[in-house]
């Protein structure tokens, strides 16, 4: 969220900086910049999020197969 405020607070300076005579354009780019980073920052935590949802999923089904072979083997004897 930190980096969010600082990347707002950047683009702003650099547009108020900018003596373009479309300050609506700019303000524009600048807002859809922001909002482009914020969409790829919440893809990335979602994608970080569900590769370690497979991941402790598939370590748990391993576990459990590992006690029912066990559990098999040791009913045959």
């Amino acid at each position: 969220m930190k980096r969010l405020f600082a990347l707002v607070i950047a683009v702003g300076f650099l547009a108020s900086c900018n003596n373009s005579g479309d300050a609506a354009k700019d303000i524009k780019d600048s807002a859809d910049s922001v909002k482009n980073e914020k969409i790829e920052s919440v893809e990335n935590a979602a994608e970080k999020a569900k590769d370690t949802i497979e991941k402790n999923t598939d370590s748990f089904k391993a576990k459990v197969d590992s006690v029912a072979d066990k559990t098999t083997d040791s009913l045959k004897k």
